[in-house]
């Protein structure tokens, strides 16, 4: 090999690998890697204005994080953190955390299909297993399929339409039914026990 020393201290190093480097090394333009695989075990720190191009891949082994900020205040690692071991995107800096786009989809990475999409100005879709069921509108929210609601439906102002057929069903059972048929309203308590009571000081 071929050894450099600054100061009784070696700094480069020849090996049957290539070159090995002990210590910061300052580029005054560029770092040229036309094959092979570079690997870092310590931090790599870019300064203000630098532009860091890669023509291919840039691969990071487990729990090799990217810091962004001056104080690390965004890190992007695969590997074990405070959920177990995973993919995380942490923000621990001051601020919020943005994702700027005119449209955002995410999909499931092993049937490619859609988990939820998020466009400017327009709807936020969720999907469970590939079917859509959940959709802000201009006039609101539709929902598709049973909502459960674990206490309660507080509507302030507005009116509340169940379309022909659309029933409002009350018990474990569906003990009460009421519904309109498009001709008819009914009031039914055929399925329950007891008895059908309509309370009220004047009726």
């Amino acid at each position: 090999s071929l050894e450099q020393y600054f100061d009784n201290s070696k700094k480069t190093e020849t090996t049957s690998g290539g070159f090995k480097v002990t210590g910061i090394t300052t580029l005054t333009d560029r770092l040229h890697v036309q094959s092979g695989i570079s690997t870092f075990d310590a931090d790599v720190r870019y300064g203000i204005g630098a532009t860091v191009g890669f023509g291919t891949s840039a691969f990071f082994r487990d729990d090799a994080a990217i810091f962004l900020g001056n104080d690390s205040d965004l890190r992007i690692f695969h590997g074990t953190g405070a959920s177990g071991v995973g993919n995380y995107i942490e923000d621990f800096g001051t601020g919020k955390l943005y994702i700027r786009s005119n449209e955002i989809g995410i999909k499931g990475v092993t049937t490619n299909e859609p988990i939820a999409n998020f466009t400017e100005n327009g709807s936020v879709e969720l999907y469970f297993d590939n079917s859509k069921k959940v959709e802000t509108t201009s006039g609101g929210l539709n929902v598709t399929g049973i909502t459960t609601f674990s206490d309660r439906i507080n509507v302030v102002s507005g009116v509340s339409t169940f379309q022909d057929n659309a029933k409002l069903t009350f018990g474990t059972q569906a003990d009460l039914i009421v519904w309109h048929d498009g001709s008819h309203s009914y009031i039914q308590d055929t399925t329950g026990t007891g008895n059908l009571y309509v309370d009220s000081n004047n009726l």
